[in-house]
C-alpha cells in the first residue's frame, strides 16, 4: 500500500513512523534539532517550495509536505478501510 505525500512522491505506507501537523506544532528545540540532523545527513526532503504544512517521519527520512496532516491521515484511512487505525 502506497501513500502519495505531494510532488509526485509516493512510498509504502508502512514506512511511516509519524505524521505531524506543522500548523499546530509549537516550535521546539527537539523538532528543530530533528530537522537539522536530517538536513545534515541529506535526509530532509522538501516536497515543494511552499510553506510546509506537515512533517512525515519515515524509517529513514523526513519529508516536509504542503499537504495537511488531516489529508494525509485520511488517505491512509481510505487505504486501510478494513483495518483499525488509531
Amino acid at each position: 500500500m502506497y501513500i502519495h505525500i505531494g510532488a509526485d512522491v509516493s512510498f509504502p505506507a508502512h514506512w511511516i513512523v509519524g505524521i505531524f501537523d506543522l500548523d499546530q506544532m509549537t516550535p521546539s528545540s527537539a523538532t528543530a534539532e530533528l530537522m537539522k540532523q536530517a538536513e545534515e545527513a541529506y535526509k530532509l526532503d522538501w516536497m515543494s517550495a511552499e510553506l510546509p504544512r506537515s512533517m512525515i517521519l519515515t524509517v529513514d527520512r523526513v519529508f516536509l509536505s504542503p499537504l495537511s496532516s488531516v489529508t494525509l491521515v485520511n488517505r491512509l484511512k481510505d487505504r486501510y478501510k478494513d483495518e483499525r487505525l488509531p
